[in-house]
């Protein structure tokens, strides 16, 4: 190993000098690593919810795009596309179902763990949103959605549709209760 002095002249550093530094590195590149390593066999947390795995720190967690089948979004938009999933267990995760053609979707949002602590739909501080109260908790918002609690999580979820609207509460409810009974 060579270093560069500020004269061009080179010169080799001790070799037991070098390994302190290399150990600090390795420990600091391992201890900042972008990808967390779950429980299960070090391998990373990531690896784990591909596979399918649920982390033994995630608590209950079941995948939003697995919680409505295509037979169930088929009719809302028109289409058998495949959900598209983001997010995760513990920062929230999300599932989108989208028509390319018609740009009709189905969003369902899963908040992170606690964003409804006492399994009720908070109050918005912004102001953003005003609600009306449907059944089992269920708070219809002024912007086309509905807002429910799975497990301490805040979940909404939004159906953008052509379609008339005339039933749109009751397509919600039957939603909700198909997601409920599934995470």
């Amino acid at each position: 190993m060579l270093l560069a002095t500020t004269d061009n002249r080179t010169m080799r550093p001790h070799r037991l000098a070098v390994v302190p530094i290399l150990t600090a590195v390795i420990t600091f590149g391992v201890a900042c690593s972008s990808e967390p390593v779950s429980q299960s066999g070090g391998q990373p947390a990531g690896a784990a919810r591909e596979s399918g795995e649920v982390s033994p720190t995630a608590g209950k967690w079941t995948e939003p795009c697995s919680l409505l089948t295509a037979d169930e979004i088929s009719p809302l938009i028109d289409s058998t596309a495949a959900g598209t999933p983001s997010g995760d267990s513990q920062h929230g995760a999300a599932c989108e179902w989208r028509n390319s053609d018609t740009y009709e979707s189905v969003s369902l949002n899963i908040g992170s763990p606690d964003t409804a602590i006492n399994d009720v739909v908070p109050d918005d501080p912004s102001g953003a949103y005003t609600f009306e109260d449907g059944p089992d908790g269920i708070k219809f918002t002024n912007a086309g959605t509905a807002m429910f609690v799975l497990d301490k999580r805040l979940c909404e979820i939004q159906v953008t549709t052509l379609r008339s609207a005339d039933n749109a509460h009751d397509k919600y409810v039957e939603l909700i209760g198909k997601i409920r009974s599934r995470f």
